[in-house]
């Protein structure tokens, strides 16, 4: 029998979790984009990446700490939290979770893909369906404007997620995953569009 540290048990609850957070919101975009908008609007993203989240962060919380996200493991080590040999870790495996959900929607959704791009994938357009597996900036967006929003989207994601994982703000650990979500949920309500 194979005997994990704790070390590796962490990396592959990493890896678990953030394949499974790619799974949830990446189908989510799928349902919207291959429904054209009739299976859901702007909202509705946000709620269905935001549960997805919290389950997430639920599944791995008190194996690993469910960071998910290399800058919320660049975070941590900045802060101390973790060794350079986690963060290193923990980022290939939220690296090769978000590669395994984003692998698994396109499985799940490839003939519902093939149908609207006919095999030619597309980046926008009515046939465009590139948006299921990342995001794009508005047209009027320039790439200052972009680096803006990517860096206050993310310092407002790591600020707070220090907030309430600081056990001087007395959060009941069970909640802390739904606070979370709620968080992704402000942020893709506030910035997401």
């Amino acid at each position: 029998m194979i005997r994990l540290t704790n070390l590796w048990k962490c990396v592959i609850a990493e890896f678990i979790a953030t394949t499974t957070l790619l799974l949830f919101g990446t189908t989510t975009n799928a349902q919207f984009t291959l429904g054209k908008g009739k299976s859901g609007d702007w909202l509705a993203l946000c709620f269905g990446w935001a549960i997805g989240l919290t389950l997430s962060v639920q599944l791995a919380w008190r194996i690993s700490g469910s960071h998910l996200n290399p800058a919320v493991s660049l975070f941590a080590w900045s802060t101390k939290q973790i060794s350079f040999k986690r963060f290193l870790l923990y980022s290939l495996a939220q690296i090769a979770g978000a590669y395994c959900g984003a692998g698994l929607t396109f499985l799940e959704y490839r003939e519902g893909i093939q149908s609207v791009d006919g095999g030619r994938r597309m980046v926008f357009g009515e046939n465009g369906t590139a948006g299921i597996f990342t995001t794009f900036p508005q047209n009027y967006v320039s790439i200052t404007g972009g680096y803006i929003d990517q860096i206050l989207g993310t310092t407002i994601l790591v600020f707070f997620i220090g907030s309430i994982c600081d056990k001087r703000n007395a959060i009941p650990e069970f909640l802390k995953p739904v606070f979370i979500g709620g968080l992704l949920t402000l942020i893709g309500i506030c910035l997401g569009n």
